[in-house]
């Protein structure tokens, strides 16, 4: 009798464990039904969305490195001020090397690179009468340097180039326009070199021009950094290139 109690005391209490179990595991699955549910439409939506935020973060900020870098590694274009004042350090400067003349000899140098610059704007206005003038200012004044009292070392230079610059300056003088824009071409290139050697009371720069004489290209001096081109026929065609600074001899 007591057995068969027993027994029947063992059963229940089986079904009784077997319960609480099972009601455990059916717990258990309901909080992780629960959680991948969250997980489903709340959380991976949400993480998706941020991942790609990240990615277009970082698209931008490496596309603005990117950038940067090319901007760094432009070379700065020459700026000029409204008062003609290059502010770029890019230019190759020239110190002349027979800078200390006699105060006569200086003068004369003077007067033949104000007749030059004043021919450059004649020229670069196209006006051929006013550049007639000015040519045949130049070729007096250049004439005027041989017989300023140079010594035998400053001799050298000028005798060099004077010959070329007298009678470039003599056809200009006589010459039209399109004529004397030929021969201003070969003029510069002499006066440049007179300038490089003995030096102007102001500096000069050379420009140069990619499209003068045909496309042949071509030069000239100039005090003031402007878009004046003495070589071309429109006015709205700006075409130079600051090339090189030239110091005054003060």
């Amino acid at each position: 009798m007591q057995a068969s109690v027993n027994k029947q005391e063992f059963l229940v209490n089986r079904r009784l464990i077997r319960g609480a179990y099972a009601a455990k595991m059916h717990q258990q699955s309901c909080i992780s039904d629960f959680f991948l549910y969250a997980w489903n439409t709340i959380c991976y939506p949400l993480l998706n969305i941020t991942v790609k935020k990240v990615f277009v973060l970082i698209g931008m900020i490496s596309a603005a490195l990117i950038a940067c870098k090319i901007s760094s590694e432009k070379k700065p274009p020459v700026v000029v001020h409204k008062d003609t004042e290059l502010v770029s350090k890019n230019i190759p400067e020239i110190t002349p090397t027979m800078s200390h003349l006699s105060a006569p000899t200086r003068t004369a140098f003077n007067a033949v690179f104000s007749s030059y610059l004043a021919l450059k704007d004649a020229l670069a206005n196209g006006d051929e009468s006013e550049a007639r003038s000015k040519g045949r200012d130049l070729e007096k004044a250049l004439h005027n340097v041989e017989s300023a009292g140079l010594n035998t070392e400053e001799k050298k230079v000028f005798q060099q180039e004077a010959p070329d610059a007298i009678e470039n300056a003599e056809h200009i003088g006589r010459s039209e326009l399109d004529h004397q824009r030929m021969h201003f071409a070969s003029l510069s290139e002499s006066i440049y070199n007179l300038a490089r050697t003995y030096g102007a009371a102001n500096t000069l720069y050379r420009i140069d021009c990619a499209k003068a004489q045909g496309g042949n290209g071509a030069g000239w001096l100039t005090q003031a950094i402007d878009h004046k081109n003495p070589y071309l026929k429109n006015e709205n065609d700006s075409c130079y290139d600051i090339s090189e600074k030239i110091n005054s001899t003060h």
